[in-house]
């Protein structure tokens, strides 16, 4: 039997009714692109609707409540719920499954790490009161480490659960948060440490109360194993206390904050001459009457002051004669390192430059000074017009 011939064309051929379709598609029906493109632009408005409306929301929250006292009532409730949590044995049934999905290694150490997050979100929940940023910044992540080591260390989803909302709750106040200070120097209240003492307290009843059926043993603290609850617990308790316990060493170790009396109206009466005898125009700046001051013996130079955390900041060189300042200079940094502070020169001059390697301090390049003749400035001229715009908007 004789075969057709086939009706197959070539591929150039099919290549060109395949091109020619799609043009004709896409030419007679213009209206499907402008659909497409009028469904995205809904799409950017829709998701655009929604982070206008977010950020109202967070906004306005922050704004009706007293955010920074209320997240960090939330903060010590969460370092709480983590220390209870790590002080006590896992539920039952939840270890059984959770050691066939993760190592003990990563069991042990979630435990260990959920309580040391407990113990820090104490201390950085007065941070959070007193709005700084850096408190903010590290109780994120402090709470993010606690979620996971809830759900790592037994499946304490409830524990989970406390710390996920209240870092939904820190995230969208950051605004809230901008004063850039030390953690370390901030001051404790009486009622807040107080507070941290009576949550130490509980959560080692809690601890005892919860284990007073196992006899204790030095053996107790080298026990890794699944089922090792109390050896856990014993551990992630004591390695929070200890946290808890060096930040208070720390804290009354550290140097007693100086007590710099105000200058008199005699220290004001030298500065004034002093100055008066000065070929330095930044030496008026002792008259301005917020600083403090350092007097040779026999009062013949001074040098000004300020106190900002731990810094110990000097304003430009000792307004003395070259001998004199020598001795300023060494007396300043005795009088910082006596009360534990840093040393710092500002806007000195290229003059005693060797003095103050010789004091073992460093040289930092923060800017340059400019000397503008004023009676031969002006501000016209092409050469004057970013300048001119430029004093325009300030």
């Amino acid at each position: 039997m004789e075969s057709e011939p086939s009706r197959r064309t070539s591929p150039r051929f099919d290549s060109r009714i395949a091109v020619r379709r799609n043009l004709r598609m896409t030419l007679s029906d213009g209206r499907t692109g402008t659909g497409s493109a009028d469904l995205r632009s809904e799409g950017r408005g829709e998701l655009r609707r929604w982070r206008t409306a977010l950020a109202w929301a967070s906004s306005t929250a922050c704004g009706w409540l007293p955010a920074p006292q209320v997240l960090a009532v939330t903060c010590f409730l969460s370092g709480v719920v983590l220390l209870a949590s790590g002080a006590t044995p896992a539920v039952s049934g939840r270890l059984g499954w959770l050691s066939r999905v993760l190592p003990l290694p990563v069991v042990e150490l979630s435990h260990f790490a959920g309580s040391l997050a407990g113990a820090s979100l104490l201390l950085l929940a007065r941070g959070l009161q007193r709005r700084l940023d850096g408190a903010w910044f590290v109780t994120v992540i402090l709470l993010g480490v606690g979620t996971l080591a809830s759900l790592t260390k037994g499946f304490d989803y409830e524990e989970a659960m406390v710390c996920a909302v209240t870092l939904a709750a820190v995230l969208p106040c950051r605004r809230q948060f901008s004063r850039r200070a030390s953690l370390l120097d901030e001051p404790f209240s009486f009622q807040w440490v107080a507070a941290i003492l009576l949550v130490v307290i509980g959560v080692t009843w809690l601890l005892f109360f919860s284990y007073d059926h196992v006899r204790y043993s030095h053996d107790l603290w080298w026990q890794f194993e699944i089922s090792g609850d109390a050896p856990r617990s014993l551990r992630a308790t004591a390695g929070a206390m200890a946290l808890l316990a060096g930040w208070g060493i720390w804290r009354l170790l550290r140097p007693a904050p100086p007590d710099l009396p105000a200058p008199t109206a005699s220290d004001l009466g030298v500065v004034d001459s002093l100055v008066a005898q000065s070929r330095r125009a930044s030496a008026h700046l002792a008259l301005l009457g917020d600083k403090h001051f350092l007097f040779d013996g026999r009062q013949r130079g001074f040098l000004m002051y300020g106190l900002a955390g731990r810094s110990w900041i000097a304003l430009g060189d000792p307004v003395a004669p070259l001998d004199v300042a020598t001795e300023l200079v060494w007396r300043f940094r005795e009088l910082s390192d006596r009360h534990g502070g840093w040393t710092v020169f500002y806007e000195i001059g290229s003059e005693h430059l060797p003095l103050y390697l010789d004091l073992g301090l460093d040289l930092r390049k923060l800017g340059e000074v400019a000397r503008v003749p004023l009676e031969r400035f002006t501000m016209e001229g092409g050469a004057r017009k970013a300048l001119r715009i430029a004093h325009r908007r300030a």
